[in-house]
């Protein structure tokens, strides 16, 4: 049986390594506007996504990665247990 997480491992990757453009973009779920990183609320990255799949929509597409960040670091993205 093949293992799953390997094309997943290619997208994380290519994810992290891909330019930023019309086709492509990452969104943090923290703000580092104050130097240390904060929870930004949820409805303040939920409206960058639809901001931004809007846009590619009305363009040709594209892939949106959330929780990486511009330097194409992982942290995820946090919520209420």
């Amino acid at each position: 049986m093949a293992n799953p997480a390997v094309p997943f491992a290619a997208d994380l990757h290519r994810w992290q390594t891909r330019a930023e453009g019309q086709f492509f973009e990452r969104k943090s779920a923290f703000d580092r506007s104050t130097g240390r990183p904060k929870h930004r609320k949820a409805a303040d990255v939920a409206w960058d996504v639809v901001e931004t799949l809007a846009a590619m929509a009305k363009a040709d597409g594209g892939e949106l990665a959330v929780g990486i960040e511009d330097d194409g670091t992982i942290t995820g993205v946090p919520h209420g247990g």
